[in-house]
């Protein structure tokens, strides 16, 4: 079966898949501006709730050691940051990648 490569902008990703707060940490990052953070552990309680979605809702914020980031449908254990939980499932054999908006330098933008 052929697997399906999709590239997805932060607001596309929002959107379409709309993540979910993290309900174990209060403080959570990654608020997708709506003030409520998703970013989930990789360990501890968090591990474990994060075990139990289905999972094509889960998907996995990676550091490429380049000092770039980027989310990564599915979950990933290499250079993994954290995980999220999404209200709709991407669909099956498919991989999706979720890229940021780069902010503009200061210096770029004097």
């Amino acid at each position: 079966m052929t697997e399906t490569f999709i590239a997805l902008t932060e607001d596309e990703f929002c959107t379409q898949f709309r993540p979910l707060p993290n309900p174990i940490a209060a403080h959570a990052q990654m608020d997708f501006g709506d003030a409520k953070g998703c970013l989930i552990e990789t360990y501890g309680p968090e591990w474990d709730f994060i075990k139990s979605f289905d999972r094509y809702r889960v998907w996995t914020l990676i550091d490429n050691n380049a000092g770039d980031m980027f989310i990564l449908s599915g979950l990933h254990w290499i250079n993994r940051l954290g995980y999220l939980i999404t209200a709709n499932p991407w669909p099956k054999n498919t991989t999706i990648e979720v890229t940021f908006e780069d902010e503009p330098d200061s210096e770029e933008s004097s």
